[in-house]
């Protein structure tokens, strides 16, 4: 249809000092899809209803192409988004599928590790007490029942990860002193540190108040983290622990100066028996950072 000058828009007859237009609607299948002006700006050619005709008609397949184009890419970008659920829904089968595996095999693990825990328990503390007695009489016999009882031990420890990783935890929150934890924790690792070369460095911000937590699963978290920092450092090192108030959440620093997770597994360091020594069950963090998320923290690596 013809449109005169003060009926087109003001941005049209300012810029390009037009007094008359064809204004065409594109149309798709069933709805109108734009808009087609046409001027005679350029050539002064005069502008008449068989051009509109002719206009009319093109626009007529323009717009069902134009429609069919947006109709084609809009299809493409629905089958990527059903590919990429399709992939989700089958990766979160194979985890249910998996986890439902692991908590057989968990329930299975547990009854063991109890099992095995309490003759073990036995076993330790006989020896220990067969090495106070032979401390004095026979040195050799006194050096294999500490070695038995040293061993029983590391392997309790052991069994224990193992039952508290199969375990719901839930936490018993009390108010707690945060650094006094912290501190004494790390007491008990000083003969450690020491005897492999290792100096400690303890930075505690005495402003951190009295606040309800899980002292127990808390002391866990610190041992396991410590533990972790010493056995990076077999031949000596430096470590620093720390504590502090942030943006009103109460953190731990323990930084070492061992040798550092290898190229590629800082993103498994938190999986379930994933480990890089030859010793351990590789529980410790992955525990950690349950215990943790279940108080509303987080452990970042």
């Amino acid at each position: 249809m013809f449109v005169k000058g003060e009926d087109l828009p003001p941005v049209l007859t300012q810029q390009l000092s037009i007094d008359r237009a064809i204004v065409l609607p594109i149309i798709g299948k069933s709805e109108p899809i734009g808009l087609l002006i046409v001027d005679n700006y350029i050539n002064q050619a005069p502008l008449s209803s068989e051009k509109a005709e002719h206009l009319l008609l093109f626009l007529n397949h323009a717009g069902l192409a134009i429609e069919r184009g947006y109709y084609a890419e809009d299809l493409a970008n629905r089958v990527e988004e059903l590919k990429e659920l399709n992939q989700a829904l089958k990766e979160s089968h194979a985890r249910l599928v998996l986890a439902e595996k692991l908590s057989v095999v968990g329930e299975m693990t547990a009854k063991i590790a109890h099992e095995i825990r309490n003759p073990l328990m036995v076993i330790g503390g006989n020896a220990s007490l067969l090495a106070e007695t032979l401390q004095d009489k026979d040195e050799q016999a006194y050096n294999q029942a500490v070695g038995i009882s040293k061993e029983s031990s590391k392997l309790v420890g052991y069994l224990n990860d193992i039952l508290d990783f199969s375990r719901f935890f839930k936490p018993r929150y009390t108010p707690i002193d945060f650094n006094n934890i912290i501190h004494n924790t790390l007491l008990f690792y000083t003969h450690d540190a020491e005897s492999t070369g290792c100096r400690i460095k303890e930075r505690l911000n005495k402003n951190i108040p009295i606040f309800f937590c899980d002292g127990g699963a808390l002391k866990q978290i610190a041992t396991n983290l410590i533990k972790n920092a010493l056995d990076a450092m077999p031949e000596g090192g430096e470590l620093t622990i720390i504590t502090g108030i942030y943006n009103n959440n109460i953190y731990l620093v323990v930084k070492d100066t061992g040798k550092g997770v290898p190229n590629g597994y800082s993103k498994r360091i938190f999986e379930p028996f994933f480990t890089t020594r030859s010793t351990g069950t590789g529980l410790g963090l992955s525990i950690s950072d349950q215990i943790a998320q279940a108080m509303g923290g987080k452990i970042w690596f």
